[in-house]
């Protein structure tokens, strides 16, 4: 007979499941509309980005946990026989879940069972939550008027969303032009251009401002200009090495086969020697490499003023030559 009694208190378990759903949701309102108001106050003092949608966000969030929360919390029999009783059954259902086997008891459970399957649980209400919904409508007002009086912080605001959006481009166009370099690279060059690749992501990704940004690049355009350089002076070294190396040997040949020969010789040399400077002209060194380019304008990017001393340098070198 308690199988019957439980399976009588099920409709009751679920009106109260379901106003710890609406508690839950009005309390939930009033703590995320507060909290979305503390929001808007540091925003005064703190730039915030996006201040009124992160205030909704936080509301809609604060609200849907705390009512799944309270609403997913299992129903005890007990808590669901007191509400029973509380609307009219006179202690029948929590009577009901007590003793043991015994007739009386049996006839009990049959009363109650009878009385619960008549029970209107419409008529457990949620309690009082009031309090809760004038709260949140306090809260909600207050959020209003910060939101329309004109905060100064906006315009700051703005500006490191733009540049949390540029540095992250940044990132991604510095990957893609390294790659295009590394087809040009020896696996050791390779290594080295990831590692200051690697490193100037990683600096951009903790950037806090303009300026933290700046630093990062040019810190990145040095070693890129110093790894160009090397990169540039070992190519011209592994060139004259190997002309000087094909020299000699030809001349050997000449000596033995004539001077008209060793002017053969002379000449082969010369092509050799163009041929290596042309090899070591396909890799990329100084400001051929696609990474320097990309860096030298993502600095224009992340400062403007940079895009001028860019130009005037330009204009410099061009007047020299």
């Amino acid at each position: 007979m308690m199988r019957e009694v439980l399976k009588a208190l099920r409709p009751v378990r679920a009106r109260l499941r379901r106003n710890r759903l609406l508690r839950g949701a009005a309390a939930g309102l009033a703590a995320g509309l507060g909290a979305a108001a503390l929001l808007q106050g540091v925003s005064f003092f703190v730039p915030v980005p996006d201040r009124g949608l992160l205030a909704a966000e936080i509301t809609a969030a604060t609200a849907a946990v705390t009512a799944l929360g309270n609403a997913l919390r299992p129903v005890k029999n007990r808590d669901a026989a007191r509400a029973a009783d509380a609307c009219g059954l006179q202690e029948r259902a929590i009577t009901a879940l007590e003793g043991g086997e015994e007739p009386i008891r049996q006839l009990q459970r049959r009363d109650a069972c009878t009385a619960l399957k008549g029970l209107d649980v419409k008529k457990i209400r949620p309690g009082s939550v009031k309090k809760a919904l004038y709260a949140a409508l306090g809260c909600a007002v207050l959020l209003g008027g910060l939101l329309l009086v004109p905060n100064r912080q906006d315009t700051a605001a703005e500006t490191q969303k733009a540049l949390n959006r540029t540095l992250k481009e940044a990132r991604e166009t510095i990957e893609k032009a390294a790659e295009e370099d590394e087809d040009k690279l020896s696996e050791k060059d390779k290594q080295e251009l990831r590692k200051i690749t690697g490193d100037l992501k990683r600096e951009l990704q903790e950037s806090r401002d303009a300026a933290d940004a700046m630093v990062a690049l040019d810190r990145a355009e040095k070693r890129l200009e110093q790894f160009g350089k090397q990169k540039t002076a070992g190519d011209a070294a592994a060139a004259a090495e190997k002309t000087a190396g094909q020299g000699e040997s030809q001349s050997g040949s000449a000596a033995e086969n004539g001077s008209a020969e060793a002017a053969g010789s002379v000449s082969a040399q010369e092509g050799n020697g163009q041929e290596g400077k042309a090899t070591a002209g396909n890799t990329p060194a100084g400001a051929d490499m696609k990474t320097l380019q990309a860096l030298t304008a993502l600095k224009a990017m992340v400062n403007p003023s940079a895009r001028s001393g860019t130009g005037a340098a330009g204009m410099s070198g061009a007047s020299g030559n």
